[in-house]
């Protein structure tokens, strides 16, 4: 039964490690474009919702204050930035961007 068990849990391990792998190579396709900015709003939007049981109907101050409450700090400030870009509109450099990719790949890495 033990052996059962400790394969139930590598393959439950393995499918987290495969989806993580995914969702890295699909942040690693997104370039910065206005198709790209929402390529990544679907991309996390699905992440949180997979990894954090987060729907897709939350606002990303509404996550940011959720994060907050769970001392996600890191993940709280990300939800803000993307609000700032998606809902105010602000233009973003490429190096902005760049780093809002890196900041997601942590966040994926750390989950």
């Amino acid at each position: 039964i033990l052996i059962v068990l400790n394969k139930k849990e590598k393959d439950k391990l393995q499918t987290e490690l495969d989806k993580r792998k995914i969702y890295e190579e699909s942040l690693d396709e997104i370039d910065n474009s206005p198709e790209g900015i929402t390529s990544l709003d679907l991309l996390n939007r699905g992440f949180f919702k997979e990894w954090y049981g987060l729907g897709y109907n939350y606002t990303y101050l509404e996550l940011a204050k959720i994060f907050e409450k769970k001392e996600q700090g890191n993940i709280a400030d990300f939800c803000r930035k993307m609000s700032e870009i998606l809902y105010l509109g602000n233009e973003i450099k490429t190096s902005e961007f760049n780093n809002l990719k890196d900041v997601f790949h942590q966040i994926i890495k750390k989950s």
